[in-house]
């Protein structure tokens, strides 16, 4: 966020100030985050990080498929949500031999999909599965931001 402040031309200080944090440890809880988005009009980014992680190990079938409908009502709604506001959304998913978490579901309601692998220590290179494409990026993760 520092990094993209700077590029901006914004103090580090004042985009940190624009910035609503909230974390849902329970289906409920994201749930109500999502709720709370519809007072919210002046947003121009939403993260949704570890997605999978509040769906993993469900108990049996039924609650696996309860699951699946909250995460197409929760995609369904930032969907909505950046169509009214022009709003970016971005939501960081697992994959797991090949296969991708809420799948497909979760494909429904995407536009893009990247694909982050490690290539070294530090180092990881970035791809586009959907749309499908070849170029592929390489960044190192530092304290400061991207390289």
């Amino acid at each position: 966020i520092i990094q993209i402040a700077k590029y901006r031309g914004i103090q580090p200080e004042q985009a940190l100030e624009n910035i609503i944090y909230a974390r849902a440890a329970s289906l409920n809880e994201l749930l109500e985050i999502v709720a709370s988005l519809k007072k919210v009009k002046d947003v121009g980014i939403v993260l949704l990080d570890s997605l999978p992680s509040l769906f993993i190990a469900p108990e049996d079938v039924r609650e696996y498929k309860r699951n699946l409908g909250i995460i197409s009502y929760v995609l369904k709604f930032l969907l909505d949500y950046s169509l009214d506001n022009d709003a970016s959304i971005v939501v960081t998913n697992m994959k797991i031999n090949d296969k991708v978490f809420g799948d497909p579901f979760v494909s429904i309601f995407i536009s893009k999909r990247l694909i982050i692998e490690r290539t070294g220590e530090r180092e990881r290179s970035v791809r586009y599965l959907f749309p499908l494409s070849s170029k592929t990026s390489r960044f190192t993760i530092e304290r400061n931001g991207l390289r």
